[in-house]
């Protein structure tokens, strides 16, 4: 069998005066995207770098002012952070977070992609969360062992010296009236083979 080694190939159709204008545009606005792209990349690594420096800096005054007072600090010296308290906190803790993610980091290309993404969450508008039905918090009822717990909590504390003093009288006073519905719950047969 012999094959015919010349391959007929039709020409693409004319292009009309419309199309090869609007062809030209699009080529034209992808240029403009690409050199935004790259203003864009090379933004970010300064703004990478300069929210790294602010994060150290942040860092060091919360080491300098104790971490029991760095918010009431915070939110009264770094006004220039948000207009109010939230956005402040935001702003100034995702710089924190970059620095410390990246502590010995010189250089933005060597942090680390987790933190670099979750920085620049600040910049992806949020997400709408439609309420979908039966959607609504779970609400548990109260558990039996709830105070249980508590007492727990407590008189451990209280084994552990953390509470010097309380009034065993009125300790007597207050717990009288749970003990006895406590002794009618489980009944009077139970409370006393307990206690004794």
């Amino acid at each position: 069998m012999v094959m015919d080694a010349t391959l007929t190939t039709s020409s693409p159709p004319a292009l009309s005066k419309s199309v090869n204008a609007h062809l030209s545009k699009a080529r034209e606005i992808y240029s403009a995207i690409q050199e935004a792209e790259g203003r864009f990349r090379r933004n970010i690594f300064e703004i990478l770098m300069l929210a790294h420096r602010f994060g150290e800096m942040c860092e060091f005054l919360k080491q300098e002012i104790g971490h029991g007072n760095w918010m009431l600090f915070m939110w009264s010296n770094f006004r220039f952070c948000g207009n109010t308290d939230g956005t402040i906190r935001v702003n100034v803790e995702r710089c924190m977070h970059l620095f410390r993610a990246n502590p010995n980091c010189k250089d933005s290309l060597q942090f680390t992609t987790d933190s670099v993404r979750k920085f620049m969450w600040g910049y992806i508008p949020v997400k709408a969360r439609l309420q979908l039905e039966n959607d609504e918090p779970d609400r548990p009822g109260a558990h039996h062992l709830t105070f249980i717990n508590q007492f727990k909590k407590w008189n451990q504390q209280r084994r552990d010296g953390h509470i010097e003093r309380f009034d065993i009288e009125l300790f007597r006073h207050e717990c009288e009236p749970m003990l006895r519905q406590i002794a009618e719950i489980g009944g009077r047969d139970w409370f006393l083979r307990v206690i004794t």
